[in-house]
């Protein structure tokens, strides 16, 4: 992943977490409901999966070895995390992350990819 796609994925998921936080209704922070939780965690936990990884592949390109699978997994699992990250945080503002001043919707893509190819269904 580019560094600065990265950054921005990273930012992106701490926007999300921060507002999780700030964001009070019914007297409390929504951030401390399950819902909001659980998301905004797989994502945090896949964008450091994925740093993991890419410094791995980058360690061992470092080292002359090779490093092909690792830079291809690093490549996936940022991508997936970058998708889940930008989703939770998306969901997490919920309708404001349509509203400019929260400067949300314009780093949601125009026509997010399916998760599942269309096909028919089996008879």
């Amino acid at each position: 992943m580019h560094k600065s796609a990265s950054a921005t994925v990273a930012g992106f998921s701490r926007r999300g977490i921060d507002y999780a936080k700030e964001r009070v209704v019914f007297d409390r922070p929504i951030g401390q409901n399950q819902g909001v939780q659980f998301p905004l965690a797989r994502a945090f936990a896949e964008l450091e999966a994925a740093d993991m990884i890419c410094r791995r592949a980058a360690a061992l390109f470092d080292a002359g070895e090779e490093c092909g699978a690792d830079a291809n997994m690093a490549k996936l699992l940022a991508s997936e995390a970058g998708w889940h990250a930008a989703e939770a945080t998306f969901a997490t503002y919920g309708g404001f992350a349509f509203a400019r001043e929260y400067d949300i919707e314009r780093k949601w893509p125009r026509n997010p990819p399916l998760s599942e190819p269309p096909r028919s269904r089996p008879i």
